[in-house]
């Protein structure tokens, strides 16, 4: 009788622990996703016109691939730079700001946002 009340213990105790186990990784994934979109974003403004990015808003998936017009999307990225427009010097600081909300699913005051910053130094 013991071992069972010890065995039924432990069970409830490992039944718990899975819940969060769950949603330790569902949140790495979305972590993951966050920073492989970045670090995307910040490579095509490295390579293109930082100036052309302000004020994008984009929206991807819940597995990180673009979703062109935002319906079904999870995540929606908004773009900003402190870029001057064309023709400025090449040797220049280019500050980034870029949020991601998500789920678009909830409604707005449900949503998490996550920011982050960058500088790039001498884009083109």
């Amino acid at each position: 009788v013991i071992a069972l009340g010890i065995l039924a213990f432990a069970l409830v105790a490992i039944i718990g622990l899975l819940n969060v186990g769950l949603r330790s990784s569902k949140d790495a994934q979305i972590d993951t996703i966050k920073a492989a979109t970045t670090r995307s974003i910040l490579s095509s403004i490295r390579t293109n016109a930082p100036a052309s990015y302000a004020g994008e808003t984009r929206w991807f998936n819940f597995d990180g691939s673009t979703n062109a017009n935002g319906v079904d999307a999870y995540f929606e990225c908004l773009i900003a730079t402190n870029a001057p427009p064309p023709p400025v010097s090449a040797q220049r600081m280019t500050g980034v700001r870029i949020e991601f909300r998500y789920p678009l699913s909830s409604p707005p005051a449900g949503r998490t946002t996550n920011v982050f910053h960058a500088s790039i130094a001498g884009v083109q």
